[in-house]
């Protein structure tokens, strides 16, 4: 999937945690803090040299690099990260929500914008909604128009 293309940082703005989801293990990627719009996620990829992981050569460029990746990540700060996730991932939805709202009002304008103005060009062409019902009291009209010009003249005829 796409989260194989996030690129490690020694100052990441992102974690990843494994979970396991109706028996199966999935890793999610969450906020660590605020991310701007348009910034690069990123995430530590630290190795545990436990596990066999060989040395990997740091080159983030971050003013905090380790220069590798390597050793585990401090606890101390995940209980914070975890706070600053969930009030991050609280804080995406609403936006996300806001924005959703807004664009569906800005889509139904313009949808009614364009409706409105496809009817007006039916309108001068005389093809629209309105000028249907124009033409069909008009038709009636002249057909009533008709039956009593008919009907005046067979009278005059008698």
């Amino acid at each position: 999937n796409i989260s194989r293309f996030i690129n490690h940082s020694c100052n990441p703005n992102a974690q990843t945690q494994k979970w396991t989801v109706r028996g199966r293990p999935v890793v999610g990627i969450f906020a660590v803090k605020d991310i701007p719009l348009g910034t690069e996620l990123t995430f530590d990829y630290r190795t545990d040299e436990a596990r066999g992981d060989r040395l990997v050569l740091c080159e983030c460029g971050e003013p905090t690099c380790r220069g590798y990746l390597e050793g585990a990540i401090e606890n101390g700060s995940s209980s914070l990260a975890k706070e600053n996730t969930s009030e991050a991932v609280k804080n995406r939805v609403q936006e996300s929500l806001r924005n959703a709202n807004r664009e569906k009002k800005v889509k139904d304008l313009r949808d009614r914008a364009r409706y409105s103005r496809e009817e007006q060009a039916k309108e001068a062409k005389g093809i629209g909604k309105n000028s249907l019902e124009c033409q069909k009291i008009l038709k009636n009209t002249v057909s009533q128009m008709s039956v009593r010009t008919q009907n005046a003249n067979a009278h005059n005829q008698n």
